[in-house]
């Protein structure tokens, strides 16, 4: 005797194979939206990471510009203190404010404030020739015709050490203060 199975006719049967086909391009899908999610993950992480890196490069490498060097004597501390604390006058420059920025980096590789190895009048116009030993760019003279010389503020700076120092950026000399008998 047979078995007989009696099918509900408002149902049509499953198509296994088709069933499957539909599942498996489901799982696809969820797995690639997954992958996509993966992906966009890994882009904000190198992103978080990369302008975690460069915020510390910009807020570290100018501490470390002014760090003191190994060797140096209380003199020679006090008077990069007191470079690394002077603020640019602002002279005849059009949007400079006065005393808000810092004249130069004192040290290291950025290093564009340099003692005063000569001073020269030429054609009316005061120039400074810097001491830079091993800085061959800055071995030139700069003329001191824009007003920002110390002795020519109201609220004028004296040399910490007695030396003329002069401060450098791009082919100007932004900061100047005389030493004695210069």
């Amino acid at each position: 005797m047979r078995a007989s199975i009696s099918h509900d006719d408002s149902e049509p049967p499953v198509n296994w194979p088709e069933v499957a086909f539909e599942r498996f391009q489901e799982i696809r899908r969820l797995e690639a939206r997954h992958a996509h999610a993966h992906a966009w993950f890994g882009f904000w992480m190198f992103i978080a990471v990369f302008l975690i890196v460069v915020g510390t490069i910009i807020l570290v490498g100018p501490a470390r510009a002014h760090e003191h060097q190994a060797g140096e004597n209380s003199e020679q501390a006090r008077t990069i203190d007191w470079l690394r604390q002077w603020k640019r006058p602002s002279g005849d420059f059009s949007g400079i404010k006065h005393r808000e920025s810092s004249c130069c980096y004192v040290t290291g590789d950025q290093q564009d404030c340099f003692p005063v190895e000569a001073v020269r009048v030429r054609n009316g116009v005061t120039e400074v020739k810097p001491f830079a030993p091993g800085k061959g760019q800055y071995n030139t003279w700069y003329p001191l015709n824009h007003g920002i010389e110390e002795h020519l503020q109201k609220d004028d700076r004296e040399s910490p050490d007695g030396r003329s120092f002069v401060c450098i950026q791009g082919q100007m000399a932004v900061c100047y203060v005389a030493g004695n008998g210069t």
